[in-house]
């Protein structure tokens, strides 16, 4: 149900999103994810970087494995594959 949620409000800006991600609510926060994860999918290099930065920036509300298993590889893994990986390393 989430996961035709995250399709049917794909179009929520980044703000939007960012204020679900931050929700108290875990199903809150795994469709903020899933959007991320759509946006970052069909965004150009400039929307990738952005949600790739706004993931970043909110890692204390991605915290259930379940929220990592459904977005980090397809951001965080696809934002630095061909780039310098020092920073998961501070």
């Amino acid at each position: 149900m989430l996961r035709k949620l995250g399709k049917e409000y794909q179009s929520l800006s980044l703000a939007e999103t960012e204020e679900a991600l931050r929700s108290s609510y875990h199903e809150d926060r795994l469709l903020a994810l899933l959007i991320l994860v759509r946006a970052y999918l069909g965004g150009d290099d400039a929307v990738k970087e952005k949600v790739f930065d706004l993931y970043l920036m909110n890692t204390q509300f991605i915290n259930n494995w379940d929220l990592v298993d459904s977005s980090a590889a397809q951001i965080i893994g696809a934002f630095i594959w061909d780039k310098d990986r020092d920073f998961l390393t501070v």
